[in-house]
């Protein structure tokens, strides 16, 4: 516990507002760096107190002070309070007033820690045992169920096995498991701190030999493991930081003791050991998730309490509730050639980003805001010699426009209020004022991107600008948190509208009420922010309960439906192994159609088909068939069996009173119990009647049945697998309709996993899909929520900002200023995209160079100005007359680009001719002067034998220039018919010899580091390159043997022999004790689409036994584009191995930040093109910046490519990129030179 010494002040009156309470006349006595003592008024009565209640406490001598506190100590003298946040402007305000200094803390620890150990140990096991008791009856019930439905025999038999082992050796599976989690609980206390922890190449050395089989069971721990510390986050967080205070070191969710990590590898240690049947691992563990894992949160709520009753961090959960949520770690399971990095083995600057604090949101707006500063022109913006307006000016300003009841029509249509401040009132706004001013703005322009809201409530809610404007402004840190009542009151009334029905009139007036309330009383005391949301409350707790009422409806309606058709099932198929085409005896026909049929599925719905009533009513059916049977085999056949003939009246009455019993008022069934009796006496004879076979039954066997959906739709194999590991609860981006894109959670799916149904925010149903629908859904790009889906309002709003500033920024990175068409630089991009079109595709292009002849005519005659403004009306006269998918570029002076896309030579021809002919015959004008001007065009093809964007552009300019030295005005078709002879050729040489090159040691692997900008790395990362030898040995570019394996879909053969050569190269690393580095390796869209490439994937991890924590798997922004869900697939699946991925060549515009938002990847590799010339271009500086702040922003790190030069490493350092890579760091090195220096270092 934390003694910390107090400083007696001057007594202070305040107040004390406790949550539901009215506000208490209080005293502060006393003040410490960590807390305040206070006494309240001894007359007032205390409600009930307990430690860690908050707490909120206004200085009455200081209005604007509130500080936030927690409850520590209670006594009759006292209350002490704990700051919620010691280094909250509040709070350093309130001891500088008063005068004191921070005190030293002085820590004492408790000398029965080792007991307390004890204690929570001993809880843990009870706990764990009682549950793990659970888990038996459960897998017991589970695994009878499974063998009595399964049709295979071995199936059956191992279902049968598994089901004998954990029942008669329960007991002893589950002091085993105990004995084993205490052992690892144990361990890690008695560890000291500080061990460091094997290298990968002794860990290599003591490492078992690990097959397929056991990576796949690795595999389905690993996820149950990470669910189960998803769920229980908060209290885990809680329970990582008391035990590290109570052991004195570090501790995470891999070493907390009583984890899911520990216990789910213990349960897979005891199974190994029992050797429970590798098929039957999955179905086992996923019943000890539901019976365990799932109701481990009332273990961890004892644990935290008992640790606050010690005094160990009472005060934690506030701490942890402000603080952002980290992503899940990705090692999870025991073994070490299959884990991600220790914290204790990754140096500070190489840990992954998380996703920023609110506070980090409004640095990187306001950084990437400042960028946008020189180029923008604010009205009125303050000059060197114009002082801007105070902020006390600013506040009374808007203090007289929130007074006017018309205050939302006192500003000009689309005039936001900053520009009212500007242009009406004539106030200077300074620039981090302005900044502010627009992030405000930007909140309340979000609230028009929720289509879900309607526009009176919209209307309502923009009231509330002037005075959320207001608060900005007195409040410095109302964006470097979310604890300003202000952002809460906003966030809540967006959550209010998101999860009501629409139109709601009475929530309209709810609004209007408690609107009216801010805008009319708030002045400069945020607790008016307050009232009002303590007003709303009630609605939300209504809601959520109405939420959660909807979607228990919706359970057990679909889980009445599903037993209503389990149970037709199964009867069905227990009366057609009775009776069966071609005929049957027609009195056991009129039974089963009047009521026997009916009594089986009452009896099956209500009872179950394990109980008695389901087994003694098939065996009365089973009776009755087998007397009638030997009734008709007799030689006498209405000659009665002595026993059948006295049993006939009991029997019938038995059959008669059952069905009674059901349907009392119904008396068909009396006809048919009378002729069941009359024919067991052998008074009727028995008549046969013809049956067919037109009842369809459900396959009750699941796995079948997923089989034959799988063969006949094998499109979606790899969709069904996701499909079938879905639970309820997951939750999922879902654009479906013209409401917008909305969060769905998955609330029930069927017990043989064929039908999933989803609801939304209120518990509504909104999506019922059956396996093949779901499958479909995802391939189309459904997928899991991120984890700023559905982010706060101010949140959305900041990220927003950001947002549309990145664009800007990228917008003119890329385009022309004077004509405002794309630049030489990104048409280059543009290009290079089209040729991978073409050679992937099998797409035909024709690009157009254009230039204008004797431009520089109209110059000399008019002067510059006209001949900008001639290149201006040209790009808008191209725009207007070319088809609307044709990309136009400026490259340079009076030249231009056009590409034509999709179309073959003779369209190519067409265009370029008719173009060339509207620009002759077109005038344009600088002002009184008309203006004639034709143009020269050189035509180029693209098609898969295009090599690149350079040579494209150097035969169009070539035939452009021969346009003009035949006269101008004319078209040129570069003729290159021998040339792409020869270049085809070459390509089929190439794929001929694939074969014989990789399996040759022609194709070799190189190495090109990636390096730490701090330059301190704490372990070496390369880039795998493909090179290849000539017939003397010397390396050469691999481009052509690339381009050729791309243009004829080789590429997954050349992925696979990288992958194995790297994995390889690693592993020998490992057998000589070398220290592993980590790799990236560049894999291909082919291979991304490639069902099978997962697999692959897998076998090779389990067969080199590479640590996957030391792979990135690299994928080009161009690859993703195109194939976005089956990319942002792989990506998530490769990250539950713990790999790392990285986006390269991530561009410009905004497509590739929309693309960046659902490609959950480690790394961005900013493209080399804007990276090169930062020292020299200001816009390639600028869109730099940028893209680190948005990746930063969004949990990811920077790597920059072709940092080539000193100057460019410096600026790159200066804008904080992570990582360099590029020559001027270092060149490519082939793998075995990388390995012996790797050794040396060793």
């Amino acid at each position: 516990m934390v003694d910390v010494e107090q400083h007696p002040v001057t007594a202070q009156p305040a107040s004390l507002y406790l949550l539901g309470q009215a506000a208490l006349n209080c005293t502060i006595i006393s003040i410490s760096p960590t807390g305040i003592a206070v006494t309240v008024d001894p007359a007032t009565p205390l409600p009930a107190l307990n430690r860690g209640d908050l707490a909120e406490v206004h200085v009455s001598s200081f209005a604007h002070l509130k500080i936030r506190t927690a409850i520590d100590t209670i006594s009759s003298k006292a209350l002490q309070l704990n700051f919620i946040n010691a280094k909250d402007s509040s709070v350093r305000q309130l001891v500088s007033w008063f005068g004191q200094k921070a005190a030293t803390t002085t820590v004492s620890i408790p000398p029965t820690e080792g007991v307390i150990i004890n204690e929570l140990t001993e809880i843990i096991l009870k706990h764990i045992t009682e549950l793990f008791d659970v888990f038996l009856q459960e897998a017991d019930s589970s695994l009878l169920s499974m063998a009595e439905v399964v049709d295979n025999n071995d199936q059956q038999n191992k279902l049968f096995e598994a089901k004998s082992l954990l029942r008669q050796k329960g007991d002893r599976i589950n002091l085993l498991h105990n004995q084993l989690l205490k052992f690892r609980i144990e361990n890690f206390i008695d560890n000291k701190p500080g061990d460091a922890a094997d290298s990968d190449s002794n860990l290599y050395e003591e490492m078992e030999l690990i097959d397929l089989e056991e990576f796949e069971d690795w595999l389905s721990i690993d996820t149950i493991i990470r669910r189960g510390n998803e769920k229980n986050y908060q209290s885990l967080a809680c329970l990582e930081k008391r035990y590290a205070k109570l052991l004195k070191k570090s501790v995470d969710t891999d070493t907390l003791p009583p984890g899911v990590h520990n216990i789910c590898n213990a349960l897979q240690d005891t199974f190994k050991q029992h050797k429970i049947s590798p098929e039957l691992l999955p179905l086992t563990y996923k019943i000890f998730e539901e019976t365990v894992i799932d109701r481990l949160g009332n273990l961890y709520d004892i644990l935290n309490s008992k640790l606050k009753s010690y005094g160990v961090l009472p005060n934690i959960e506030s701490h942890i509730l402000q603080q952002p949520r980290k992503n899940p770690s990705r090692r999870t399971t025991d073994s070490p050639r299959i884990a991600a990095p220790e914290d204790s083995n990754t140096d500070e600057n190489q840990q992954p980003v998380e996703v920023q604090t609110e506070s980090e949101l409004f640095a990187s707006a306001k950084n990437i805001l400042s960028l946008l500063q020189p180029q923008q022109n604010t009205v009125n913006a303050p000059s060197n010699t114009t002082a801007a307006t105070s902020t006390s000016t600013l506040i009374e300003n808007l203090s007289s426009l929130q007074q006017d009841s018309t205050a939302s029509q006192a500003l000009p249509a689309n005039a936001t209020l900053s520009q009212w401040l500007q242009q009406d009132a004539g106030l200077v706004l300074a620039n981090e004022t302005q900044e502010l001013m627009s992030l405000v703005e930007s909140i309340f322009q979000n609230i028009t991107h929720y289509s879900q809201i309607s526009q009176p409530l919209i209307s309502q809610m923009k009231r509330l600008e002037i005075p959320v404007a207001k608060a900005a402004l007195m409040d410095n840190d109302f964006f470097s948190g979310s604890s300003h009542p202000a952002q809460q009151l906003l966030n809540q009334l967006i959550n209010l509208c998101l999860n009501s029905d629409m139109p709601n009139q009475s929530l309209e007036r709810k609004f209007n009420s408690v609107i009216s309330d801010v805008t009319n009383n708030f002045q400069q005391d945020p607790q008016v922010f307050t009232q009002a949301i303590d007003e709303l409350t009630t609605i939300e707790k209504q809601q959520q309960n109405a939420y959660q009422r909807n979607t228990d409806r919706i359970i057990q309606t679909y889980d009445g439906r599903q037993r209503v058709k389990q149970a037709q099932d199964a009867v069905e198929r227990e009366l057609q192994r009775r009776v069966s085409p071609p005929q049957a005896p027609a009195v056991i026909i009129d039974l089963i159609e009047n009521g026997w049929r009916e009594l089986l599925k009452l009896t099956f719905i209500k009872e179950g088909k394990n109980s008695d009533a389901w087994q003694e009513q098939l065996a009365t059916l089973d009776q009755l068939l087998q007397w009638i049977t030997d009734n008709e085999s007799d030689e006498s056949p209405n000659a009665p069996d002595i026993e059948r003939e006295l049993e006939a009246d009991s029997f019938a009455d038995l059959i008669g009173q059952q069905l009674h019993n059901i349907f009392p008022g119904d008396y068909r069934y009396q006809s048919t119990v009378e002729n069941i009796r009359d024919i067991l006496k052998g008074l009727q004879p028995i008549v046969n009647v013809p049956l067919s076979s037109d009842v369809e039954i459900s396959n009750s066997n699941h796995s079948e049945l997923h089989k034959e959906l799988e063969a006949a739709n094998p499109q979606l194999s790899r969709w069904f697998k996701r499909a079938k590991s879905l639970k309820v609860g997951d939750e999922f981006s879902y654009l479906g309709d013209d409401t917008g894109q909305r969060n769905i959670k998955l609330a029930w799916i069927s017990d043989n996993q064929q039908n999933f149904v989803f609801v939304n925010n209120r518990g509504q149903k909104v999506l019922d899909f059956d396996l093949v629908d779901l499958a479909s859904e995802l391939a189309k790009g459904l997928s899991p929520s991120g984890e700023n889906s559905e982010w706060p309002l101010v949140e959305r709003s900041l990220y927003s900002s950001v947002q549309d500033a990145y664009e800007k920024l990228a917008f003119n990175s890329c385009h022309d200023e004077l004509t405002g068409l794309i630049n030489r630089k990104e048409s280059e991009r543009v290009l290079g995209t089209t040729l991978l079109d073409a050679k992937n595709n099998l797409n035909t292009h024709h690009l157009l160079y254009l230039d204008i002849d004797k431009f520089s005519l109209i110059n000399n005659l008019y002067g510059h100005v006209a001949g900008d403004q001639l290149l201006v009306d040209l790009s808008q006269f191209l725009i207007n007359k070319l088809p609307q998918d044709t990309v136009v570029a400026r490259m340079a002076g009076n030249e231009f680009v056009i590409l034509l896309n999709n179309t073959d030579q003779a369209q190519g021809k067409s265009l370029a001719e008719n173009i060339r002919h509207e620009i002759e015959q077109h005038t344009f004008h600088w002002q009184e002067h008309p203006l004639q001007i034709t143009s020269s065009i050189g035509m180029m093809v693209i098609n898969k034998y295009t090599e690149n964007v350079v040579d494209l552009l150097r035969s169009a300019v070539t035939a452009a220039q021969t346009a003009k030295d035949q006269g101008g005005n004319r078209t040129h078709d570069f003729r290159q018919d021998a040339e792409q002879h020869e270049r085809r050729e070459k390509l089929l040489s190439w794929i001929d010899q694939l074969s014989n090159v990789l399996e040759s040691d022609k194709l070799c692997l190189r190495g090109q580091q990636i390096s730490a900008s701090s330059g301190q790395d704490k372990e070496p990362h390369y880039e795998i390159l493909l090179a290849i030898k000539d017939d003397n040995g010397n390396l050469t570019s691999p481009i052509e043997f690339i381009e050729a394996a791309e243009c004829y879909n080789r590429m997954q053969r050349v992925d696979r022999w990288v992958i194995e050569q790297a994995f390889r190269w690693l592993s020998s690393l490992a057998e000589n004790n070398i220290t592993l580095p980590s790799i990236s390796i560049n894999l291909s869209g082919n291979s991304m689409n490639d069902d099978q490439f997962m697999d692959y994937i897998l076998e090779k991890f389990a067969q080199f036994k590479v640590p996957t924590n030391k792979i990135c798997f690299e994928v080009t922004e161009t690859a993703t584009i195109n194939n976005l869900s089956e990319a942002a697939d792989f990506i998530r699946e490769i990250k539950k191995l713990g790999c790392k991925s990285s986006l390269d060549d991530f561009g410009s515009g905004n497509a590739s930040y929309q693309y960046l938002k659902h490609l959950p990847v480690d790394y961005l590799k900013i493209d080399g093109m804007f990276v090169k010339d930062i020292h020299t271009n200001a816009d390639d500086f600028a869109l730099v910046k940028s893209i680190h702040e948005i990746a930063h922003l969004m949990g990811k790190q920077t790597i920059a490519e072709y940092a080539e030069s000193k100057e460019v490493i410096a600026l790159l350092q200066e804008i904080g990129v992570d990582y360099l890579q590029g020559f001027a760091v270092s060149k490519p090195r082939l793998l075995a030179d990388i390995a012996d220096n790797l050794a040396q270092n060793s």
